[in-house]
């Protein structure tokens, strides 16, 4: 009666579970990098989207224009505590402020996160008339700390609205 196993029996034993071994790896890498890709992907649009709904909300919501430049907007609200509200850009982030004077608004948070930069920033009037019409669009663009090359994702986000 034969016991144990040969020498050649050992070798293939330990190839096949090497390669499932190694397979399985490759699975879960493959799982991790597709999952940081698509946060990243979710991160920028769920920016460009919601600062697009406020920027068409504050631009709705306005009365007139006091100034404009091609990262800056100032805006008259018929609401007495938000007058003058200022859409603009700072950092590589998309700024609300309103109170206070255009130069220094009193009340000031970020449109959008951290996670994100803002490029491009650009309001166009293109009023016809008595109608008040602003376009605006901008970049946004990822945050890719690795630097890897298949985790760049950006996007253009562009709207326009009326005043009132």
């Amino acid at each position: 009666m034969k016991k144990g196993n040969t020498l050649i029996e050992l070798i293939l034993y330990i190839a096949i579970v090497s390669g499932i071994a190694m397979t399985s790896v490759m699975f879960v890498t493959d799982l991790v990098k597709g999952r940081v890709k698509s946060v990243l992907e979710e991160n920028v649009a769920h920016n460009a989207r919601l600062a697009s709904r406020r920027l068409n909300y504050e631009l709705r919501q306005a009365t007139s224009i006091t100034s404009a430049t091609a990262t800056d907007i100032c805006l008259v609200s018929p609401t007495v505590g938000r007058n003058p509200t200022r859409i603009y850009l700072s950092s590589g982030r998309l700024y609300l402020g309103w109170g206070g004077s255009c130069a220094s608004p009193t009340v000031t948070y970020p449109l959008t996160s951290s996670d994100v930069t803002i490029t491009s920033l650009a309001f166009n009037d293109s009023s016809v008339g008595a109608s008040h019409q602003l376009d605006y669009s901008f970049k946004v663009s990822g945050n890719n700390t690795v630097g890897r090359q298949e985790w760049i994702y950006d996007t253009t986000a562009s709207g326009s609205a009326s005043l009132r």
